[in-house]
Parts: structure tokens; C-alpha cells; sequence
């Protein structure tokens, strides 16, 4: 509880950090957390145990570090089990006394894994508690060895630092090829000593994914993507991953039918070029009766419309039948042009 709040004498500051004992906080045994506390935890209707903390803030930025990377401040340990992280947590910030406690930040971490965060715009010399808070039901054994709840942390404590930002960095997956109708799976990794880090993914100023370290993609033709990272003290970074799309020759096809029936019943109508998502346009379709004259030519149209196509008719006279030849010439998504030639029976 706030009144058996255990109080910090010494934060460590500047690069020397603090560190509790191994396993020295136990939360199992705490009592339930007050239900009508303020909570960022996303299901407030979860049964939270907590244990409190208080210390006067040396500087503006305090560093909580959980569970520490032992490699970085004790390279001679190992790293702790998994039996000293609580695999659901919630920070809370309070000023105030245990009487008037005024809420000053609450941030929730869902996976036991985040290694640093930061709680910045602190004032120096004011007294701060903080509760480190715990659903019940997350505080399950994962093996018989396991001291459930144990847990132990870092403190540091640093003025702000308007660079902080610099060393915020991300990767992602390279620029990659697929074949048209094939998938690319992209992903991206900030640096993780951060704290809240989310990934949302755009194409141009569109938000195709939120909140999504990975993601897979199928695009109809060559796409740049834009993976924004972004962490709780408001770091921003991105990076661009073009993922391009080859077309075979085999999938370079168009189709048109092999008869149509301009009789005014609206069906079979008018006759054009068809295709798949592969075919932009259709830069000229000539059509030819069997004496060779040009019946009908459209330039730079869009396929699969067939009010667009031919109806049949040669100026103010409508053919009475026959075969007909087409000669089109058609791009594709890729700027690739082709050309196509056959026939086709008009039918009355």
C-alpha cells in the first residue's frame, strides 16, 4: 500500500545506474490493487495487485529499467530467468501524499519484455510514488521452479536530453521482387532499449496497418511502403521498403470474345478488350471487315467497359454480319506494351 510505499535513497544517475537485488520485490503477496484507482490498463476489469515505491526525483528524466539487461550492467551475470519479470505490468505515477494522490503517468506494457522506458518532465526535488501493478491472473507459474511474482529493476536518473531521439533507429525488411499474384512479408525492429515502440505502416499518406511490427502484402504493381516507428518519448522514425512486382510473359494476356450480337436485348452487345488486374489500357483497337477496310478505331481506353467497345456500326450503317478482324495494342501495370490480333463473328 502507498503508506508501505518502500522509499529509494539512492537513483543512480547520469550512466551509473541503480539496480535492486535479484528477486527482491515480490508481488504475489501484495494486496489487491483499489479498483477505483486511475488505470491505463486496457481491461479495467482486471483484478490488480501492486506493490509501491517512493523517491525524490534528482532530475527531469528518471529511467526505469525491467528486467535490466544484465549483459550491459553486469556483463559477468547471465541474464534473468524468466521468473523475475511480471508478464503483464502497469507503471503509475503519483505526486501528492498517500492522503491526495494526484495522477502524473500510467503506462501499460503488455508482453514482460520492454527493457527501458523513460518518464520524463519530472521536477527535480518533488517526491514521486510509483506502483508497479500486476492482473492476478497473469501471476501463473511457467515452471515448478518459478518464485512467482519476483521481480527486480534499474533506476537512472538524468537531466532531459535533447538527443535522445539520435539513437532511435529502425530496420526493415529490404527492397524485394515478387512475381504478380505472389506475397512479400515485410517487417521492421526499432531499438528495443526503448519503451511503447509501435509500427504503422503507409502507402503514400494511407494507413494500411497499425500497430504492426509485420505485416504481408499483395501487390497488383510496384509499391513503395512506409513503416513509422514510434516510441513513448515521442521519438519518431521511418524507412521505406519498395516492394516490385514482376510480370511473366505468360500472364501478359488479353481476351476478346470470340462473337457478339448487337441486336439491342443488352446482352452481348458491343464487343471490347478484356483482361485481368495486369492490363491498364488499351492504347488502339482497330477493327477490320474482310474486305480490309476499317470498321471502327478507339484510342486510349480503359478495358473491361464494354461501352466503350463496338456496337456494330459503321458510321450511320450498322452491319448486317460476318467476320471481323481486331489489331489492339494494349500496357500493361508495368508500362510494358503489347500487341494482339485474331477475329471475331458479328451475329444478327
Amino acid at each position: 500500500e502507498c503508506e508501505n510505499a518502500y522509499e529509494f535513497t539512492t537513483i543512480g544517475m547520469n550512466d551509473m545506474w541503480w539496480c535492486s537485488k535479484d528477486r527482491q520485490f515480490r508481488i504475489s503477496d501484495a494486496t489487491p490493487s483499489d479498483p477505483d484507482d486511475p488505470t491505463c490498463h486496457p481491461d479495467t476489469n482486471k483484478i490488480l495487485k501492486d506493490v509501491w515505491f517512493k523517491f525524490q526525483a534528482p532530475n527531469s528524466t528518471l529511467t526505469f529499467l525491467y528486467p535490466y539487461d544484465s549483459s550491459v550492467i553486469h556483463p559477468e551475470k547471465d541474464p534473468f530467468p524468466p521468473d523475475t519479470r511480471l508478464q503483464l505490468y502497469t507503471i503509475y505515477l503519483y505526486t501528492g501524499n498517500c492522503d491526495k494522490l494526484i495522477p502524473d503517468t500510467c503506462k501499460f506494457y503488455g508482453d514482460g519484455l520492454t527493457l527501458r522506458f523513460r518518464l520524463k518532465k519530472l521536477v527535480p526535488g518533488i517526491s514521486y510514488f510509483m506502483k508497479v501493478a500486476t492482473p492476478i491472473d497473469s501471476l501463473v507459474p511457467q515452471t515448478e521452479d518459478d518464485t512467482v511474482g519476483n521481480f527486480q529493476f534499474c533506476l537512472l536518473s538524468q537531466p532531459d536530453n535533447p538527443d535522445l531521439c539520435n539513437d532511435f533507429t529502425i530496420t526493415s525488411s529490404p527492397d524485394t521482387l515478387i512475381d504478380f499474384g505472389g506475397t512479400a512479408s515485410l517487417s521492421a525492429q526499432a531499438d528495443t532499449t526503448f519503451a511503447g515502440i509501435e509500427y504503422t505502416w503507409y502507402i503514400g499518406d494511407s494507413v494500411i496497418c497499425a500497430q504492426c511490427p509485420s505485416l504481408s502484402v499483395q501487390p497488383l504493381r510496384p509499391t513503395t511502403y512506409q513503416v513509422v516507428a514510434s516510441n513513448t518519448d515521442q521519438c519518431v522514425t521511418s524507412r521505406p521498403v519498395q516492394v516490385n512486382v514482376r510480370i511473366r510473359d505468360v500472364d501478359r494476356i488479353i481476351f476478346v470474345p470470340n462473337a457478339f450480337t448487337p441486336n439491342g436485348d443488352r446482352l452481348n452487345d458491343q464487343i471490347t478488350v478484356f483482361g485481368s488486374e495486369l492490363l491498364q489500357s488499351v492504347l488502339q483497337f482497330d477493327i477490320y471487315d474482310r474486305w480490309g477496310n476499317l470498321a471502327f478505331r478507339k484510342l486510349n481506353f480503359n478495358p473491361n467497359d464494354v461501352e466503350l467497345g463496338w456496337d456494330g456500326s459503321g458510321g450511320s450503317q450498322y452491319y448486317s454480319g460476318g467476320t471481323f478482324v481486331y489489331l489492339t495494342r494494349v500496357r500493361f501495370i508495368d508500362g510494358s506494351t503489347k500487341q494482339f490480333q485474331g477475329s471475331f463473328h458479328l451475329l444478327r
